[in-house]
């Protein structure tokens, strides 16, 4: 099993390659300033307290009557001005992580022609060659599920994707 963790770390690696080519270039800096962006931290879970993934709210200072989190980070429950807006079978905010093999590109060349010079990226021919990808949606869980102890209606939801690729050889 190779862990998705090493794999995005690779290639997020490429862009130290390109940044190193450009030696001391001053667009180097700004680059970098906004690189900073991307990379990932845990909150600050300062006012915070844990609770349990499974609590059902309700927000006095709003419309919302019951808010429930599923495992998978989406809100299962919602009741906004006495309305259902949300339950079990109508999830909001389902979040996913799609992987494609060669043939949902294949499909995605058929269906937008980009095929100019400037279009590298558009395309990922013979991508099974070194690397067999797996065309699916992968689901999130929630580790934990916070709320802010002074604004009860302010959650913080840390959340993971547990992907593991088989080698293949």
């Amino acid at each position: 099993m190779i862990d998705s963790a090493n794999s995005w770390w690779e290639q997020r690696n490429f862009s130290d390659v390109a940044l190193s080519a450009l030696g001391t270039h001053p667009v180097v800096s700004e680059i970098k300033k906004r690189m900073i962006h991307n990379i990932p931290h845990l909150p600050n879970l300062n006012g915070f307290s844990e609770i349990d993934k499974d609590s059902i709210f309700s927000c006095s200072s709003s419309n919302i009557k019951m808010l429930q989190f599923g495992s998978d980070g989406s809100i299962i429950k919602l009741n906004f001005n006495n309305t259902n807006v949300a339950d079990g079978n109508h999830k909001l905010g389902v979040f996913v992580y799609k992987t494609f093999d060669e043939k949902d590109f294949n499909d995605f060349g058929l269906i937008y022609n980009y095929n100019n010079d400037w279009s590298a990226g558009f395309y990922k021919p013979n991508i099974t060659i070194s690397a067999n990808p797996e065309s699916k949606l992968w689901k999130t869980f929630v580790s934990n599920l916070y709320i802010n102890k002074a604004l009860l209606n302010e959650f913080c939801i840390p959340m993971g994707l547990d992907i593991r690729f088989e080698l293949r050889t």
